[in-house]
């Protein structure tokens, strides 16, 4: 057996054999050791490598159906909004009678109704008083002047009117006011800025810019017609006549 093995008797004594043998099977199960341990770092490289893989794919499609679902939100507030519109010019569309223009001046007298008897039937004094009228507020005098025509009581609001500075256009039915000094001035005409009241469409005061108002357009007088005549004098009373000078 000793043949078998051929080892040299003083090596066995200096126990170099033996230390030549423990270290080259240390050294085969080093390099087995790292294999393994290599094998185990790429198995763990690629695992890791395929979880990237599926997050940045997870990521891409979530990403896809948020712009997905902001473009289906968009095209809903899109077909609301043509849904409104097309609701709101169902209900507003255009009438025979919108091609006609109301007359706000005159009401048809056909619509004009009888006052029950314990009304009263005639204007009251009160209401012809000159100092009356001195109080009644813009609105109302502009009222009386459109809804009271050809009566003594239009007179005296056309009358409180003039004295606030109003002008009536005779050609727009319209009173008209200086909102500052015009900008330009001629013989026949003026353009500048100007408050009109509005007694058609809004019944309200509006404003006009670089206005051209033509003074033939003018009403300069009021017209005589709507004077309330003086009293005649009562039986047996003689007419007051002016001295002579």
């Amino acid at each position: 057996m000793v043949d078998d093995f051929d080892l040299d008797m003083e090596d066995v004594k200096k126990g170099g054999c033996f230390d030549n043998i423990v270290n080259s099977t240390n050294q085969n199960f080093n390099t087995a050791e790292e294999t393994t341990a290599k094998k185990a770092a790429e198995e763990e490289v690629r695992k890791l490598r395929a979880l990237k893989e599926a997050q940045d794919i997870e990521a891409e499609n979530v990403g896809i159906d948020q712009e997905k679902l902001r473009q289906q939100q968009e095209r809903d507030a899109q077909r609301e909004i043509h849904n409104m519109l097309l609701s709101s010019s169902y209900y507003n569309l255009t009438q025979p009678s919108d091609s006609v223009r109301p007359n706000y001046v005159t009401p048809p007298k056909s619509n004009a109704k009888s006052a029950p008897p314990y009304y009263p039937q005639k204007v009251l004094p009160c209401l012809s008083s000159p100092e009356l009228f001195e109080k009644f507020d813009q609105d109302t005098l502009f009222f009386i002047f459109y809804y009271q025509q050809e009566t003594y009581q239009q007179y005296l609001a056309a009358r409180q009117l003039k004295g606030a500075s109003w002008r009536y256009h005779k050609k727009e039915k319209c009173w008209f006011i200086r909102s500052n000094t015009p900008k330009e001035t001629k013989d026949d005409y003026e353009v500048g800025t100007y408050v009109f009241f509005d007694f058609q469409e809004e019944w309200k005061t509006k404003r006009k810019e670089n206005y051209k108002f033509e003074y033939n357009h003018l009403e300069e007088e009021l017209p005589s017609a709507l004077v309330k005549p003086k009293p005649k004098p009562t039986e047996g009373q003689s007419e007051v006549k002016p001295a002579d000078s």
